[in-house]
């Protein structure tokens, strides 16, 4: 008889020893994964740092590559971050979609760049490591993030709608040949083209408005440049709401998106703010308006506007501490306010004789208050004179404004001040 004492052990040893490495693989790769999942963690969270530094300053690419690289490098990949030297930032780079070229990428390596040559410190492999050798593994990741432009404000917007600019045939202002800030709207010369209203992007081809200097007048039968009416947001025009609405950040204030066509827009029951569509009366109230300008500038008088870097500087900016005193809950000053642009052919097209108007939200700026002409160290001479005086005009900056994109509102334009960020990819 044949003694099969041990074949036991031998078919233990060898079912062990699959096991063993079935475990060591499902271990292994459990490792790669997690550490693929962190290094895309990583990835993503410095792009969109990267792509919000942009949304502040869209030249500030230096800044935005660090940012991008000290937020990218916080993320620990299997209990150790790729380090600075790994992590590269890509920007400007053209987006997926083909059109846009300012997009930021994000590439962080531990173990093997994009070229397949060896970079940072790999991910060990364990027990698969002891059967074959190899103890380490490679893991990378990217992410490419984009400043997209909006169509809604859903918080905080001023009660203010103010005139885009149009097209000068008239030759009035100091310019005769093209729009300038003393220019007067001639109905029937003049005409109002959407594209060549006023820009925050160079994309058409053409110099961008960031940094105008733009004055609210809401006085006098003129429409000149910066002409703006009082929007109704739904809790009346008395004169304690409208300083609350321009100081403040009430509750009943709308969301408010970009003209969408499918609002007529002609007269009051159309009234739809989300939709663009603005219930608007003739002029502004001084007193509220001067009152709720002075609140603004008590929550950042430090604050003022760099004229060379386009930006403003000092206040909560230079401390940090913006999110705390602004309302909306963003990170910049609160005196960067957003406002709407209307339509004036629109406007008059439908009637609008300053009460009772219909305005179509063409763009939302955001507009940095610099105060009231009257009180500024240099009067502007655009600032006004006679109905149109100092006392009575809110002057301020152009520039960009965090916003959101939703679908019932107009679609953004490529003239957009509104600016949001997403992951693309």
């Amino acid at each position: 008889m044949r003694n099969d004492r041990g074949a036991v052990t031998i078919h233990v040893a060898i079912a062990l020893t699959a096991l063993i490495m079935f475990m060591g693989i499902v271990f292994d790769q459990g490792t790669f994964f997690v550490s693929r999942r962190q290094a895309q963690n990583a990835a993503d969270a410095g792009a969109l740092a990267g792509a919000l530094t942009l949304l502040s300053d869209p030249l500030d690419t230096a800044n935005a590559k660090a940012t991008a690289k000290d937020i990218a490098n916080l993320a620990g990949i299997w209990g150790q971050a790729a380090g600075l030297a790994n992590i590269e930032v890509t920007h400007p780079i053209l987006c997926p979609d083909k059109i846009d070229p300012n997009c930021i990428r994000v590439d962080v390596y531990r173990g093997v760049n994009r070229a397949n040559a060896a970079q940072g410190t790999p991910v060990p492999r364990y027990l698969t490591g002891m059967l074959t050798g190899d103890t380490t593994q490679s893991v990378r990741a990217t992410a490419m993030a984009q400043v997209a432009a909006g169509n809604t404000v859903l918080l905080c917007i001023k009660p203010w709608a103010v005139v885009d600019r149009w097209v000068d045939n008239s030759g009035t202002g100091t310019n005769p040949s093209g729009y300038d800030q003393m220019d007067v709207f001639n109905p029937g010369v003049d005409q109002y083209v959407p594209a060549q209203g006023f820009r925050a992007t160079t994309t058409p081809a053409g110099p961008d408005d960031i940094g105008t200097q733009l004055m609210l007048k809401g006085e006098g039968s003129e429409w000149s440049s910066g002409w703006s009416m009082t929007v109704d947001l739904g809790n009346g025009n008395g004169g304690a709401v409208v300083r609350d609405e321009i100081g403040n950040c009430p509750n009943w204030v709308p969301e408010v998106g970009i003209w969408n066509p499918s609002v007529p827009c002609s007269s009051p029951p159309d009234t739809d703010e989300p939709r663009g569509c603005l219930n608007v009366t003739d002029g502004v109230k001084q007193g509220p308006t001067t009152q709720g300008v002075g609140d603004l500038l008590a929550r950042d008088p430090g604050a003022s506007w760099d004229v060379a870097n386009k930006t403003v500087v000092g206040g909560c900016t230079a401390t940090s501490t913006c999110r705390s005193v602004n309302q909306a809950g963003l990170d910049i000053s609160p005196r960067i306010v957003p406002i709407a642009l209307f339509d004036p052919q629109a406007y008059l097209d439908v009637g609008g004789n300053g009460n009772n108007g219909m305005a179509r939200v063409v763009n939302i700026m955001g507009f940095f208050v610099e105060g009231m002409c009257d009180s500024l160290p240099s009067i502007p001479p655009w600032c006004g004179s006679g109905p149109q005086d100092p006392a009575k005009t809110v002057v301020g900056r152009l520039m960009m404004y965090p916003g959101q994109s939703r679908s019932n509102a107009g679609p953004a334009g490529p003239n957009s001040f509104l600016r949001f960020t997403r992951l693309v990819k």
